[in-house]
């Protein structure tokens, strides 16, 4: 009773998909790609000239069905970045990226999370990368392995721009199914419990070019910059975000240890925003939302001028003191503020910092 997840169904992944439809024990499948099929994907990615126009996720989650009709399948055409930490959690994540940035975002996910996940890579040299991390305080992420070379190439992204798109790789459809393979295999033994022959910890480069084959060997690295190497422990919070108001959960925050000192909070892998500046006038206006991509196309246009308004980086927060937020907001439900079930929220005293995960009945639909 396996629940795989699949980010990215592009060259990699449009090949590995069939593969995990027709794992032994996996039942569900989420599927996850902001994009839609475009003709100069036809050469490369596992689709026909029928899929192109379409949203890559539901094309894959389609195809899983015709392969195993008794599979649950879930599609986001969204980022990742933009979903809440709980949507990620399953039994095992398979990364098919091809942007740093992304995979620094799955990489945190799945540390916070405890969930094992898989990497894998091409270029169009022939190069083929997969990679398996097992998280645990001691064990080495993705980040364990970077220098400062490494973190220059991480996509920049900022809050006046839209995100753009990596470009396309350029490597062949043969390339990106040696990837898939291998990570498929590297799946069915994490699934299947063989941590004897799992490649945990461990890099494996294919060169098809020059019929090279490495492995190498990864360590935890004290100095690593990714903070959550010890995990978070996440308490459900069965309170649905469309029926419970900030108010309500500013009065449970009081009981959270060392809340006379301010209780901060802060939702995983997102920000908050505290105004909206037109872009056509600069009149500001005070806010209280979550900045998640979906909710900044729903803003309203400047009373004044009519033009559209964005954010600025100096007013989007990792997280804001509760008792910041205006009167109207407090009355509002956190569906309203742009929390979804699934969202990881932290509230941190001076004496503590607690992990809930939203519950309640704004739960994807699986099909």
């Amino acid at each position: 009773m396996a629940h795989v997840v699949v980010i990215g169904a592009g060259t990699i992944g449009s090949h590995l998909l069939p593969h995990v439809a027709r794992m032994l024990g996996v039942t569900t499948v989420t599927v996850i790609d902001r994009d839609r099929y475009t003709l100069s994907n036809v050469g490369a990615q596992n689709i026909f000239t029928s899929d192109v126009g379409k949203s890559k996720a539901q094309v894959q989650c389609r195809r899983l069905k015709q392969i195993d009709r008794s599979l649950e399948t879930r599609a986001f055409q969204k980022p990742v970045e933009d979903l809440p930490l709980g949507w990620l959690r399953a039994d095992a994540i398979l990364a098919c990226l091809d942007s740093r940035r992304a995979r620094m975002i799955v990489n945190q996910a799945a540390w916070r999370l405890g969930v094992p996940w898989i990497n894998a890579g091409i270029d169009a040299s022939g190069l083929a990368r997969v990679q398996v991390f097992m998280p645990a305080e001691h064990a080495p992420c993705l980040e364990c392995a970077w220098d400062a070379s490494d973190y220059a190439l991480v996509e920049q992204t900022y809050a006046c721009q839209d995100d753009a798109a990596p470009p396309e790789t350029g490597a062949s459809s043969g390339l990106g199914a040696l990837a898939a393979a291998v990570q498929a295999l590297e799946c069915e033994k994490l699934l299947a419990g063989d941590h004897d022959h799992l490649l945990a910890g461990r890099d494996v480069l294919l060169d098809t070019r020059h019929h090279r084959h490495y492995v190498t060997q990864f360590h935890r690295n004290s100095a690593c910059r990714m903070p959550d190497h010890a995990g978070w422990a996440i308490t459900p919070f069965e309170s649905d975000p469309s029926s419970t108001t900030l108010e309500q959960l500013m009065a449970m925050a009081q009981t959270v240890r060392g809340s006379a000192g301010g209780v901060r909070m802060g939702v995983a892998g997102q920000q908050f925003v505290t105004a909206l500046t037109c872009s056509s006038c600069g009149d500001r206006l005070t806010v209280a939302l979550l900045n998640r991509g979906d909710q900044t196309r729903l803003w309203a246009p400047c009373a004044a001028c009519g033009g559209g308004r964005t954010t600025t980086g100096f007013d989007l927060h990792d997280a804001v003191t509760l008792d910041a937020f205006p009167e109207e907001a407090r009355r509002r439900s956190l569906s309203e503020l742009g929390l979804l079930a699934g969202d990881v929220l932290t509230l941190s005293t001076p004496d503590i910092e607690t992990h809930l995960e939203l519950g309640g009945s704004v739960w994807p639909i699986a099909s």
